[in-house]
C-alpha cells in the first residue's frame, strides 16, 4: 500500500510540474513570431516556413495601411484589425501560378514527453483570420490547422477548420474591405507526439480575390488529469 502512494504521487507531479525545457511553458504561446512581428528578412518571414518554397509573390508578411484596399493606415478594431493588432499581418496570395499557398511552422515537443504520458494535455490554437467576401469561384478560402508527429514522423492525429470565402466579413466602403475574425481549435494532444506543425493555408484561384491574411497566431498547452 505505501509503495502505490508513493507511486501515486510521482504521477500526479508530473501532471503539475512545469517542463524543464528553455521557452517551454503551461500557458504560454509556444509560436515564435505568430504576430508577423518580426521584421522578414530577404522576404523570409522569420520562424516560419513557405509553400511553395519559391514563389514570385513580393511579400508574405506585410504592414497595415501599407496595401491600398486591405486596410488603412492608423486604423483599429473599428475597420477590421484583430485586437492588439501591432503593425504586421501575415498575407498568402494565392493566384492562378499559385492556387495553394502556405505557412507552417514546427513546435518541439518533445521535452514534455513525459508529462504527456503520464497526464492528459489540452491545446489552444487559436488565430486572427481576413479574407475578401465573394461566391465567385476564383475566391480564396483559409484554413488553421495543427498536425501532431510522433518521435520517427508519424502523423498522431491532426485537426484544423476552415473559413470559406462567403464567411468572411467586409466593414464596408468608409473602411477597408476586410475583417479579422477569431477562430480556434481545442483538443486533446495525442499521446506519444514528440512536435507539432501549425499551418495557416490559403486556397483560391486568382488575382485580388484570393488573398488570405492571419494574425496573432498562438499554439497554447495547458494541464489535464492524470490518465487512468
Amino acid at each position: 500500500m505505501k509503495r502505490l502512494t508513493i507511486y501515486f504521487v510521482i504521477i500526479s507531479g508530473l501532471c503539475n510540474a512545469q517542463v524543464s525545457t528553455p521557452n517551454f511553458n503551461y500557458s504560454q504561446n509556444l509560436l515564435s513570431n505568430g504576430d508577423a512581428e518580426i521584421d522578414a528578412l530577404n522576404r523570409k518571414i522569420i520562424s516560419w516556413n513557405s509553400l511553395p518554397k519559391s514563389t514570385s509573390n513580393d511579400y508574405l508578411q506585410n504592414s497595415y495601411g501599407e496595401t491600398l484596399g486591405e486596410w488603412e493606415a492608423n486604423c483599429d478594431e473599428k475597420c477590421g484589425l484583430p485586437p492588439n493588432a501591432g503593425t504586421n499581418y501575415f498575407r498568402l496570395p494565392t493566384d492562378d501560378s499559385y492556387k495553394n499557398f502556405s505557412l507552417y511552422q514546427t513546435v518541439d515537443l518533445s521535452g514534455f514527453k513525459d508529462s504527456l504520458e503520464a497526464c492528459i494535455i489540452n491545446f489552444d490554437l487559436t488565430a486572427y483570420i481576413a479574407g475578401i467576401n465573394c461566391s465567385e469561384s476564383g475566391c480564396a478560402h483559409g484554413t488553421l490547422s495543427v498536425i501532431f508527429k510522433d518521435i520517427n514522423g508519424k502523423q498522431t492525429g491532426t485537426y484544423e477548420m476552415t473559413k470559406d470565402n462567403n464567411e468572411f466579413k467586409d466593414i464596408g466602403s468608409n473602411y477597408a474591405m476586410h475583417k479579422f475574425e477569431g477562430i480556434s481549435i481545442s483538443n486533446l494532444v495525442p499521446e506519444k507526439t514528440n512536435s507539432a506543425e501549425i499551418w495557416l493555408k490559403a486556397a483560391g484561384g486568382c488575382c485580388d480575390l484570393a488573398s488570405i491574411f492571419f494574425d496573432n497566431v498562438s499554439f497554447v498547452l495547458s494541464k489535464g488529469e492524470k490518465r487512468k
